[in-house]
């Protein structure tokens, strides 16, 4: 089953294919990605393709040159059209490798094991999630494998985090319902590779259908549990998660498997899974495409396919395109253009109407009402951490704790002035980050 949609003037022929029996995932088919190189925290994988080349689907085209970098694969088979810089989400430039769909979808080798006899299970859980390039699928996008690497003994619960991550992005819930045995199966890899004494699948209440389609598969499985959160941003939040699970805070400067606690994403489980079980690359993921859209879908896209693709599969945007943002509309990040490249962690794509964009209202001055105080989930004060980052003086901003802002968003979502206070305490807690790398104290 097929649908003529037009690209770029091109008229082309897609799939127009359901994934799943419940109809709640389509499969999009690029005409062309942009696999962005530099995916995770670290340094930018290297280009292991040349211009020219014929890549198959899986096929590994950047190597991780550091422990913190991720390992790229194609995500379509076809030819590498240029290998070069290419505007990303953020605004910067980074390399990227274009490939021309042939729609072949001729697929690599799986991944290669480990000898069975080398190493502890652990260490080939960890080795196969490194080597398919696995991240974080929530937004992070920390590598996985490192996150794995855990002094046995020290992991008292291990959470899979089914939370909405943020209003409007399903990706997750349905995930959850249509990939339900693969997001246990990989639960069950990350507790066997930390050795966590308690595995728990965290959903908000809200999301019914997740919440019984997991219940039931899980059954009777000792220290398996699935545990209903309040429907209430920011719950996906890795801290505000432990907290209401497990009654442990993370303190500052610390990792929650500092405190016994590790947090994976449930579409980061399912890539462990893949990986694993059958040797298969990250090279897909669920993206939620909304708002002020003609067809919200949810799809399964390539990585590396290109925003504007994804909305013209769509139908484009129902009345005009005001705003485009990446991610979720709290944290996300919104676009200077749209032929810029889906990530690993780009869970949706939200259209906003001109009418819609509150960003386009004038700012006025703060009026002390102290609702930014009172909405913070980490207990910041951003009214005094704006003034601070305002005049640059970033000893203030230390004293204030800007690098435990989440920038969840809340305080910008509720201040009455219209002042944009997550993004400015964001500013301030990535110079202050840069001076302690430095050496400087900011005094």
């Amino acid at each position: 089953m097929g649908k003529k949609i037009v690209i770029g003037g091109i008229d082309i022929d897609v799939p127009w294919r359901r994934l799943d029996q419940a109809g709640l995932v389509l499969e999009f088919v690029p005409r062309q990605v942009a696999v962005p190189l530099a995916q995770g925290s670290g340094k930018p994988a290297e280009a292991v393709v040349e211009v020219g080349q014929e890549v198959r689907l899986g096929q590994l085209i950047g190597e991780a040159t550091e422990k913190s970098a991720a390992r790229a694969h194609a995500s379509v088979s076809g030819t590498v059209e240029r290998i070069g810089d290419t505007p990303t989400a953020g605004g910067e430039k980074k390399t990227c490798v274009w490939i021309r769909n042939d729609y072949k979808n001729t697929t690599a080798d799986p991944i290669e094991r480990q000898d069975d006899g080398e190493g502890a299970p652990s260490e080939r859980i960890i080795d196969m999630v490194k080597k398919a390039g696995v991240i974080g699928m929530g937004g992070a996008m920390f590598p996985s494998g490192i996150k794995l690497k855990v002094e046995r003994g020290s992991i008292d619960w291990c959470l899979l985090n089914g939370a909405k991550c943020e209003p409007l992005v399903e990706s997750d819930s349905v995930l959850m319902v249509t990939a339900t045995e693969r997001v246990i199966r990989g639960a069950a890899l990350i507790r066997q590779a930390t050795g966590a004494r308690q595995v728990a699948f965290c959903i908000e209440e809200d999301k019914s259908a997740a919440i019984e389609t997991l219940t039931k598969a899980v059954g009777a499985t000792p220290d398996v549990s699935v545990i209903r959160l309040p429907h209430h941003y920011p719950m996906g939040g890795e801290k505000q998660l432990i907290l209401y699970v497990t009654g442990r805070e993370v303190p500052e400067g610390c990792l929650p498997s500092d405190i016994g606690v590790v947090v994976f994403n449930v579409g980061t489980a399912t890539a462990i899974a893949d990986a694993v079980d059958a040797g298969k690359a990250l090279t897909h993921r669920l993206c939620t495409v909304c708002g002020d859209v003609v067809r919200p879908a949810v799809l399964r896209v390539p990585i590396g396919s290109l925003a504007e693709e994804v909305l013209e599969f769509c139908g484009g945007a129902s009345s005009a395109y005001g705003k485009v943002i990446m991610g979720g509309p709290m944290m996300g990040k919104a676009l200077a253009r749209l032929d810029v490249p889906l990530h690993k962690g780009a869970n949706s794509v939200i259209v906003v109407a001109p009418e819609r964009d509150r960003a386009t209202l004038p700012e006025h001055p703060c009026i002390r009402c102290d609702r930014c105080s009172e909405v913070c989930p980490m207990r910041l004060m951003p009214q005094l951490l704006d003034r601070a980052q305002r005049r640059d003086d970033m000893a203030a901003c230390r004293r204030l704790k800007a690098t435990s802002c989440i920038n969840c968003g809340c305080c910008t979502y509720i201040c009455p002035s219209r002042i944009p206070l997550a993004r400015n305490i964001t500013a301030a807690s990535s110079t202050v980050k840069k001076m302690k790398e430095s050496g400087d104290d900011g005094k």
